[in-house]
């Protein structure tokens, strides 16, 4: 079968990369194709991409590389360029895309089989042009999440409030043919805003399955990181960005704190998707990450993470490492609240104290066994570890459900 699959951000291969794996392991003879129809970044070198392409040769296409009347590029570029220099500030050239089209005849496609278009969850213009080209040609459209939702609460967002504008953002998935999400809670949400909950599949998180898990210990690239001495506690802070209810005065508090503190060394990473950090004044015992210090390095070199609202708290609970929630530094609602009962933060005095608690032992737990089993059936659905093997089956089915 053919497998075209879209991306725009580097979450979603996250998320879709666990699968692609898993199909060249079960169905190898199938044509997988990924489209990255983001025009301001390229993902060709992208490390899991790299070792998808140690199994089978997998397709990567650029979208801009296959849009129809080519030549308004040149122009689009042009005016991306002058608007960036009349504001005295780069643009996103994605912002002046949405009236090109994509050319899905030019796509890699065996013809002698099915097909099957899984898109990224966002409504815009390419998402609208594959619908139009599957019912044309018979290829189901199916959506799978950008991320790992956690949030308990519709408004996870500083900038939404208004219930209406929540209803009209979901209603596009009325169209698509399926969209798989994480849990049964996910889905009685977005049913709650006027989507069909036939369109809604239950199927789990793929990033956080166990089988890749182990996969990502492999093949994640090395990086650099501080080697400390034994008497630092190594604590790793994981941020979202601030528009995700979480606090920035808080947050930058809790930084201060923590590289007070004689045995605390600490590493910040921002959120991959070009957060800006401020800068912070020169301290021995504080360390930037960037984009190249992968979140796996970072979570197995740490004796303790921290974050707010960010999904990454679950390759540490994958891992069985300890994690502490800055339940202080967000206004957001886990959806496991009611599972993990003693990893909350409400105060920079609760931090201290547990600084405290690992400074004495390195071994401590900030959840129990049972919790942490509960927090993966909830989030990733996958206790019997054949979560890839049940998404790959229902990819497979969606040509001849379409047809029916």
């Amino acid at each position: 079968m053919n497998i075209i699959i879209f991306i725009s951000m580097y979450n979603e291969i996250d998320h879709i990369a666990p699968v692609a794996y898993k199909i060249l392991c079960e169905r190898p003879d199938s044509n997988i194709v990924f489209v990255n129809h983001n025009f301001d970044n390229t993902f060709s070198d992208d490390f899991r991409l790299n070792y998808l392409r140690t199994f089978a040769d997998i397709h990567y296409i650029d979208a801009i590389t296959i849009v129809k009347k080519s030549k308004k590029i040149f122009f689009i570029n042009l005016l991306a360029d002058i608007y960036g220099k009349l504001r005295c500030r780069t643009i996103k050239r994605a912002k002046f895309y949405n009236e090109l089209e994509l050319d899905f005849d030019k796509l890699p496609l065996d013809m002698r089989k099915k097909s099957v278009f899984l898109f990224d969850p966002r409504n815009n213009t390419f998402l609208q042009q594959a619908l139009r080209y599957g019912r044309r040609h018979k290829i189901p459209v199916g959506v799978y999440m950008h991320g790992l939702n956690v949030s308990a609460n519709v408004f996870k967002t500083d900038y939404r409030s208004d219930m209406n504008e929540i209803y009209v953002k979901y209603q596009y998935l009325n169209d698509v043919d399926v969209f798989h999400v994480n849990n049964e809670f996910l889905k009685n949400r977005i049913a709650g805003v006027g989507v069909d909950p036939k369109k809604l599949e239950v199927i789990g998180s793929p990033r956080y399955a166990a089988e890749w898990s182990k996969k990502l210990g492999h093949i994640t690239p090395a990086c650099k990181l501080p080697d400390v001495d034994a008497k630092y506690v190594k604590i790793v802070l994981m941020l979202s960005k601030w528009k995700y209810n979480v606090w920035k005065e808080e947050v930058m508090r809790i930084i201060k704190l923590l590289t007070s503190i004689e045995n605390v060394f600490l590493i910040v990473k921002p959120h991959t998707r070009g957060m800006k950090f401020p800068d912070q004044d020169k301290n021995d015992n504080l360390y930037i990450a960037d984009t190249n210090d992968h979140s796996r390095r970072l979570i197995e070199w740490s004796d303790l993470l921290l974050f707010t609202t960010s999904s990454i708290f679950m390759e540490a609970i994958l891992l069985d490492k300890p994690v502490l929630h800055l339940r202080c530094a967000t206004s957001n609602k886990l959806q496991c609240h009611d599972i993990m009962k003693s990893w909350n933060v409400d105060s920079r005095d609760d931090l201290v104290e547990w600084v405290d608690t690992f400074s004495k032992n390195r071994n401590s737990r900030t959840f129990t066994k049972e919790e942490r089993q509960q927090c993966l059936n909830l989030y990733v659905n996958d206790e019997d570890g054949q979560l890839l093997k049940r998404q790959v089956e229902r990819i497979f089915a969606m040509p001849d459900e379409l047809v029916s």
